[in-house]
């Protein structure tokens, strides 16, 4: 057991690290992109959505961002938004809680939704 302690104590000194270790301390974004059929949602949602991300350890870096189009054959999104948190557990936190669904629920009626999560780049 002492060798295999040792191995990742060098492991770590030399500056490796692994991708579990880097995604539990770094930065997490939740990148979206939204295709609008209706705005009878957006009030209720724009004016909730902003706090429970804090409450989460996020913010928003761009929301709305007027997109345009810069190359490949995918739809043009009506919107687009980037959340930064502080990591992943966070912002799954943030995406599961209970909270979010009930929001979540009242955009799909005017909206339809892709996000993903990535990780900040690490230098």
């Amino acid at each position: 057991m002492r060798r295999g302690c040792t191995v990742v104590v060098d492991w770590l000194a030399s500056g490796w690290r692994s991708a579990r270790f880097e995604s539990e301390l770094m930065t997490a974004f939740v990148i979206g992109q939204m295709q609008i059929q209706n705005r009878d949602w957006m009030a209720e949602y724009f004016a909730r959505i902003p706090d429970l991300v804090a409450a989460h350890g996020g913010r928003f870096l761009v929301r709305g961002g007027n997109p345009s189009g810069l190359e490949g054959d995918l739809l043009i999104p009506d919107a687009a938004f980037i959340l930064e948190f502080p990591d992943r557990e966070s912002a799954n936190d943030f995406w599961t809680s209970a909270e979010f669904q009930d929001l979540a629920e009242l955009r799909r009626s005017g909206s339809k939704l892709n996000a993903i999560l990535v990780d900040r780049l690490v230098e």
